[in-house]
């Protein structure tokens, strides 16, 4: 049988459609669930999913395996996510909870999905910069939710916030904003 891989920074890696499709041949009686966790951040269009993974769920309910994935739906970066970030994170999502379950792991639970998102989100060019902080700051002084105030000010106690993040809420709370204007 041949596995299809992805090669990112000299180590192989497999995609999540080559552990899903060796999950169904081992355990054709398998279940996979996913669950999309809206509390983690409703104001930046981050999307957070659960999944579980059971190879036997009739005989064996025990037997199962977790994991989680996110990603934010303004990703500028990411044409995927622009209109798709909520399925990229339940793919993600599944392809971590086969790799819990070992399904295709060759030295890291991770897929070539998984690494190339981290390495990406990682580099110093996807970091908010100082224009991107200031405009997080002055929605402070906004008129906002006493829960929208405590998100924002939690962001920018990272220094190194996510561009895509900070872009995400930026966007977000301007509409939430404007929405709130025109009800007046």
């Amino acid at each position: 049988m041949t596995i299809r891989k992805t090669k990112i920074k000299g180590k192989d890696y497999v995609m999540v459609d080559e552990r899903l499709r060796i999950f169904w041949e081992k355990h054709p009686n398998g279940k996979i669930t996913t669950e999309r966790i809206d509390s983690v951040d409703p104001i930046s269009g981050y999307y957070c999913f659960k999944a579980i993974a059971y190879p036997d769920p009739k005989n064996n309910p025990d037997w199962f395996a977790t994991g989680h994935a996110d990603e934010y739906r303004d990703n500028k970066k990411s044409m995927v996510n622009l209109t798709n970030a909520c399925e990229n994170g339940e793919t993600s999502a599944v392809g971590r909870a086969l790799g819990m379950l070992g399904i295709l792991v060759e030295g890291s639970v991770a897929s070539a999905n998984e690494v190339k998102t981290a390495i990406d989100k990682q580099s110093p060019s996807n970091q908010a910069d100082n224009e991107m902080k200031l405009s997080l700051e002055s929605l402070l002084t906004k008129n906002i939710t006493v829960e929208e105030k405590k998100f924002i000010e939690g962001l920018l106690t990272n220094d190194k916030i996510p561009q895509e993040q900070a872009l995400s809420v930026i966007n977000q709370m301007n509409e939430r904003l404007n929405k709130r204007k025109e009800v007046k």
